[in-house]
């Protein structure tokens, strides 16, 4: 967690199962995510990175989470999470690829996605006293077409259900492999 900082830097690091959020940026200003490689599966509220920060670029990251993969929040609606860039990420999730909200009582402005893509996670996220086998038969039952039962709900995720603002919010040249549902606005 780092919060309320400036001109945070982040390159080259590795995070395998953390206990909850692997990264998150919460009212940052100046925020360099490079080069992250995350793998977090050790429970259903690991995310990937968490921005709730302005002037923020995350580029060429490797995750693989259970829950969403880079999500947008504003929790505060006096904050306004801006000119965020994701570019050249290659994500993997059991929940969203990529997402705003579902936190989203401020603004987001200026929000650029592009250049990246989804895969199929590399293992499933086990509720407590869940076997592999338990979640794959539930995985089966409710989505039949998808046998791996490694399946993300969204690939991209806009969930603005608090009262925030949109504003200048784009994706672009986003491949989406292993999403039930490839886009999803709420």
């Amino acid at each position: 967690l780092f919060s309320r900082c400036r001109d945070v830097r982040v390159e080259g690091v590795t995070i395998r199962d953390p206990a909850r959020w692997s990264c998150y940026f919460k009212e940052c200003d100046g925020v360099l995510a490079r080069g992250l490689t995350i793998n977090a599966h050790s429970n259903s509220n690991n995310d990937g990175i968490d921005i709730e920060s302005r002037n923020v670029l995350v580029e060429d990251c490797d995750i693989d989470t259970g829950d969403d993969a880079i999500v947008l929040k504003s929790d505060n609606p006096n904050y306004c999470v801006e000119n965020v860039e994701v570019r050249s990420c290659r994500v993997a999730s059991n929940c969203n690829h990529f997402k705003l909200g579902t936190a989203s009582h401020g603004s987001f402005r200026h929000i650029r996605f592009h250049d990246c893509t989804t895969r199929l996670c590399s293992r499933p996220t086990l509720k407590r006293g869940q076997t592999a086998e338990d979640h794959l038969a539930w995985i089966r039952s409710e989505w039949p077409d998808c046998p791996s039962g490694l399946s993300a709900m969204s690939g991209i995720a806009v969930q603005n259900v608090d009262g925030g603002r949109l504003e200048d919010v784009s994706f672009e040249n986003i491949v989406i492999e292993g999403a039930r549902t490839p886009i999803a606005v709420r």
